[in-house]
């Protein structure tokens, strides 16, 4: 096969004489050329006799290398007959539908027509050989472009950005090629690799061009969103069901109408993860861009603010370099409606004062944090979590320990009528129903009650 694209190679023997390769590409293009026209057409700058000299002194150089390759007789040159040439197999294949397109992909990879060959021949030929590379360069621009959105198509995200990428080499300064790139990027997720490729293509072409980006490809770059959409993953579960906080709920979607900012703080053990679980569970339909859960316990106290940003931007399946990544979660986070979890943050406090930045620049973010400690930011909302509900628990011990109490609310009530007040104390329905889950031989009775009650507040309420 006769390669013309790229680096000439004619069956693996390249060709030494330039007028040799501007020979064979002509005739490969161009088809059957009379004698005369080849000869003038080399060497405009002799007479017609050397010209022709010339012509048959290369033709015999030709034959002792490659006695095969061309038909010659007094008139006419050509290509051998069925002699295959790789822009022609091209030419061919670009007319295929779309999906074919990964068939032809490699031959794409191969570059431009003629690549690296700077020889001037003649005015004529020179002129003749720009606009065949425009032709196959636009040829081959139309072929990637079939390649990507036949990946596209597919879903074939990597090879779609692969195809995107071969583009780009084959055509290092193409605004198509680049613009095709970042709506690839964008498309598969990459947004966070748009501002980095873009700083690249226009200090290429600064550099080396002395060149802008056009306004076409300018507006395309203001209008894509520099980060990937954060990426959700399923909430954390727990096989034990939960029990009571009911008012601390209302509490926190109540506050969640009026601010973006909520802490839950209290003691370890308190249940505040739990809560915030449960809370961002039955919140997840008000919240289109998905509810994250973030968990920083597991972060060393002493981290960098910067580190602990990057963190947290994995976990919500964002990336980007070290220097960027606040500002690529920024982006990401702006137009969708999205609850955050950040869980155990009393240990961070200090690095965390980005957040009051990620919410201005992100208005329909909200963000739950649970902490022993409250975060101490502007229009941060605490709510201070302590035991579970104490009230049934206070009349039943009264009544046992202290039956002649004078509280009017308890000296009239009877030790059944204060156990049926407990089946609605949250604290002694959480051990009830741990206490199932150990063995599901016990029942809380009036017998137990008592015993029940005074683990419950030897537990702080949190049994």
């Amino acid at each position: 096969m006769i390669k013309l694209l790229g680096n000439v190679d004619i069956d693996a023997i390249p060709l030494s004489l330039s007028k040799g390769i501007a020979l064979i590409a002509y005739l490969a293009v161009e088809g059957q050329c009379p004698r005369r026209h080849v000869a003038e057409l080399l060497w405009s700058d002799n007479d017609t006799e050397s010209a022709y000299r010339n012509l048959r002194w290369l033709l015999s150089k030709i034959k002792i290398t490659h006695p095969q390759l061309l038909e010659v007789d007094n008139k006419s040159l050509a290509i051998a007959e069925g002699t295959q040439v790789d822009c022609h197999v091209l030419q061919k294949l670009i007319k295929q539908p779309a999906s074919e397109a990964k068939h032809y992909a490699p031959m794409l990879e191969f570059g431009f027509f003629l690549k690296d060959f700077d020889e001037s021949i003649s005015l004529e030929f020179d002129e003749w050989l720009e606009r065949t590379r425009e032709h196959f360069a636009n040829l081959a621009e139309e072929g990637f472009a079939m390649w990507v959105a036949s990946s596209l198509g597919e879903k074939d995200y990597a090879q779609a950005l692969s195809a995107s990428e071969a583009w780009l080499a084959h055509d290092p300064y193409s605004e198509v090629a680049f613009r095709t790139l970042l709506i690839v990027c964008q498309q598969t997720k990459r947004g966070h690799e748009i501002a980095a490729r873009l700083e690249h293509f226009t200090h290429r072409l600064k550099s080396e061009l002395d060149a802008e980006l056009s306004q076409e490809t300018q507006d395309l770059v203001d209008s894509l969103s520099y980060a990937s959409a954060p990426e959700a993953k399923p909430l954390p579960g727990y096989v034990n069901s939960f029990i009571g906080r009911e008012n601390e709920l209302e509490s926190l979607a109540e506050a969640l109408q009026h601010h973006r900012l909520i802490s839950i703080i209290g003691a370890g053990g308190e249940g505040k993860t739990r809560l915030a679980l449960e809370f961002a569970q039955r919140q997840q339909a008000n919240f289109s861009g998905e509810v994250f859960f973030v968990a920083l316990e597991h972060l060393p106290k002493n981290i960098e603010a910067n580190q602990l940003v990057m963190n947290i931007a994995s976990q919500l399946g964002l990336q980007g370099s070290l220097d960027k990544i606040a500002g690529i979660m920024q982006q990401s986070l702006a137009k969708v409606e999205s609850l955050i979890i950040l869980d155990n943050a009393e240990m961070h406090i200090s690095q965390l004062a980005f957040l009051k930045d990620l919410l201005q620049a992100a208005p329909k973010l909200h963000i739950v944090v649970t902490s022993r400690i409250r975060l101490n930011l502007s229009g941060e909302w605490v709510l201070s979590l302590e035991g579970l509900t104490v009230s049934a628990k206070l009349a039943v011990i009264t009544l046992f320990t202290d039956p002649l109490s004078s509280r009017s609310n308890l000296k009239n009530r009877s030790p059944s009528e204060s156990f049926e007040a407990s089946k609605h104390d949250d604290a002694l329905r959480l051990f009830e129903a741990r206490a199932k889950a150990s063995s599901s031989l016990f029942e809380m009775s009036s017998k137990n009650l008592k015993s029940m009650v005074q683990i419950c507040q030897i537990c702080g309420d949190m049994p």
